[in-house]
């Protein structure tokens, strides 16, 4: 296995631990809403992966969970204003991409949402 498909897997792993447990008590009627801020102006192939994931362990979109998807599209002026935005909502949880400075902008909207950052694998 390559550097960037181990760095996929165990964020996918990290990420997903706690969710499959409570994915069970969600399907009673709670609907999770999972906010992500990204720089970066698209879904990246790890986003992916983790909604993948997600599914395998019974999230089913829609049904007990939500993606709240925000993209700044490399304008860093626009993450606090997404940011704000996803606290607003609010989310359970704010997974950030596309780098440091989502995970700053999520921080400065909110003290009381958890946030993930998601760090890359880069080969070189």
């Amino acid at each position: 296995m390559d550097r960037r498909a181990f760095m996929a897997a165990s964020t996918i792993a990290i990420l997903t631990a706690p969710l499959a447990a409570e994915a069970e008590e969600s399907r009673a009627g709670k609907v999770s809403r999972l906010g992500h801020l990204s720089s970066l102006d698209t879904l990246t192939v790890n986003h992916a992966a983790f909604r993948e994931k997600l599914r395998e362990l019974g999230w089913v979109e829609g049904t007990n969970i939500i993606f709240e998807d925000r993209f700044a599209g490399r304008d860093g002026k626009r993450l606090a204003t997404l940011a704000a935005e996803l606290a607003h909502l609010p989310v359970d949880l704010i997974f950030t991409t596309g780098g440091v400075e989502s995970a700053l902008a999520a921080k400065s909207a909110t003290k009381t949402i958890p946030i993930l950052l998601q760090r890359l694998a880069i080969r070189s």
